[in-house]
């Protein structure tokens, strides 16, 4: 019985290596393969989509100052943009070149704060001038935010020990760092909405801000806004920025290797 289960072992050897040789050899099987294979689909499903950049828009804050805004979107889950080169152009100049980045699935502004012009501003302009692209892996880190209690104050006028006082608007919300991380600082934009236009935007930077804590921020606003209807908070911390993290960290992204 051994030997003859040994005989029919070596005559399914011999059938597999002859079958193995008349089909041509594993190269030119894998070669078929490629050959078959639509990789040009392949590449065209998986690359990132675009990111989307609303039209540019001015406020003014007086004392001839403007801050500048657009606002981007990064509609890829898996795909970051660890560097984002933006130019604005104002009444047909470009001003300094300004870099940012996106995580995934991130909305900011493209922003200039307190950009001076002695004759106003009339046309703007954003030229994106670079685009870096990261594709995420499972050393990305998980970071979230729970933002609550977003609330604005119109700017009033109030009257303390019989001194008249203007009180400027301001943005206040709660914040809380669900991450296991703590950070050096995160920057917050807010933007101030009537209805789905853009009415006025503004940021501010909290420091030091620990794993699990909640935090209460307020921004003071400067210059005139309509009624506002909606307020938008947007945290700004780069994920793939090792620096900005205060315990040890290791960087995914170490130079665009595993980018476009």
């Amino acid at each position: 019985m051994a030997i003859g289960l040994l005989a029919i072992l070596y005559v399914v050897l011999i059938f597999n290596v002859v079958k193995y040789f008349r089909a041509g050899g594993f190269d030119e099987a894998a070669l078929g393969i490629s050959q078959n294979y639509n990789w040009a689909a392949y590449h065209q499903a998986r690359k990132p989509q675009s990111i989307v950049v609303a039209s540019p828009q001015y406020f003014a804050l007086g004392g001839q100052r403007y801050n500048l805004a657009a606002l981007v979107e990064n509609n890829n889950t898996d795909w970051a943009v660890p560097v984002l080169d933006y130019t604005f152009v104002v009444n047909g100049q470009e001003i300094d070149k300004q870099t940012t980045f996106l995580n995934p699935n991130e909305k900011k502004f493209l922003l200039v704060t307190g950009y001076l012009s002695d004759t106003g501003v009339g046309k703007i302009e954003v030229k994106i001038n670079n685009v870096d692209w990261y594709r995420v892996d499972s050393d990305f880190p998980d970071i979230n935010w729970d933002i609550t209690e977003v609330k604005f104050q119109a700017a009033t006028r109030q009257t303390v020990d019989g001194v008249s006082l203007d009180v400027p608007a301001r943005v206040s919300w709660r914040a809380q760092n669900l991450s296991l991380y703590n950070f050096w600082e995160v920057a917050w934009q807010v933007g101030l909405f009537q209805g789905d236009r853009l009415i006025g935007v503004g940021q501010t930077n909290s420091r030091d801000f620990l794993s699990l804590e909640s935090r209460d921020l307020e921004l003071v606003w400067l210059g005139d806004v309509g009624r506002v209807t909606r307020t938008e908070i947007y945290p700004i911390l780069n994920k793939l920025d090792s620096n900005n993290f205060k315990q040890i960290y290791v960087n995914p992204y170490n130079g665009g290797d595993n980018g476009l």
